[in-house]
């Protein structure tokens, strides 16, 4: 039985902007809009989720992310984070250097929290699960693209 293709799809105010900061801030492509929503996927020959953006017309609440995305980045973070910044998203944090692993937090410009990770997938998988101190209830799931250097790390868990 082969895998499950894995969506994640991230309510916005501007379907369009929110899909064209993604795009760029992951090197994806633009995949397809329909109504309410917009889409983007890996470039052809890689693999990764495909990420789907819903309009809505509901504003966001003010609690913590559930969930969030991980882009690892290697020993890329300045550079990278110097990107996502003139990209539009916003830094929450200094450097965090924690259990073997660094990262950095930041708000995509809608305000979905979400990380730049120092460490290659392979090695952080062990040490994510450290780094957050709640319970993992979903496990940790990480799809890495072919050959690209921003592959994706999902965090699910229960607080």
């Amino acid at each position: 039985m082969s895998a499950r293709q894995l969506a994640i799809v991230i309510d916005a105010a501007d379907p369009d902007a929110l899909r064209d900061f993604w795009v760029a801030a992951m090197r994806y492509r633009p995949h397809g809009e329909a109504g309410a929503y917009r889409s983007a996927t890996p470039p052809a020959g890689e693999t990764g989720p495909k990420l789907v953006f819903q309009q809505v017309d509901d504003p966001p609440t003010p609690i913590k992310n559930r969930l969030h995305i991980d882009i690892v980045v290697g020993d890329e973070i300045d550079d990278e984070t110097n990107r996502l910044l003139a990209l539009g998203a916003t830094r929450l944090s200094d450097r965090i250097d924690e259990v073997g692993t660094s990262w950095i937090v930041f708000a995509d410009p809608e305000g979905n929290e979400f990380c730049l990770e120092v460490e290659r997938i392979g090695e952080a998988l062990p040490n994510l699960a450290a780094r957050h101190s709640q319970w993992i209830r979903g496990g940790i799931s990480g799809m890495k693209r072919s050959g690209a250097t921003s592959p994706l790390i999902l965090l699910v868990y229960n607080t």
